[in-house]
């Protein structure tokens, strides 16, 4: 497991624990943080390098790869929060 993934399973576990999340919801934070991980891990992209635009990309790579509009949404809002419980994307300037 590398350290984007242990920072995963690290934050996945402590909003679990704050929010009191069903199960079924912290296999799908779980698969989502992992699927993020590898697109980044597949560029080459240090998690403290993540800026708006490789969001995008990401979120343009799961449009193509044909995911529903819905599951897209799921894996925006686990990557912005991931990003909220961090610095933040790095900004785009």
């Amino acid at each position: 497991m590398d350290r984007n993934q242990q920072l995963g399973e690290v934050w996945i576990e402590a909003l679990a624990a704050e929010r009191g999340i069903a199960d079924n919801t912290f296999e799908a934070y779980g698969d989502h943080l992992d699927c993020y991980f590898r697109f980044l891990d597949a560029r080459g992209v240090p998690l403290d390098q993540v800026d708006v635009q490789v969001v995008a990309d990401y979120l343009q790579h799961l449009h193509v790869a044909g995911y529903a509009d819905k599951t897209i949404e799921g894996h925006r809002a686990v990557v912005w929060a991931r990003a909220a419980h961090t610095k933040g994307p790095a900004s785009s300037d």
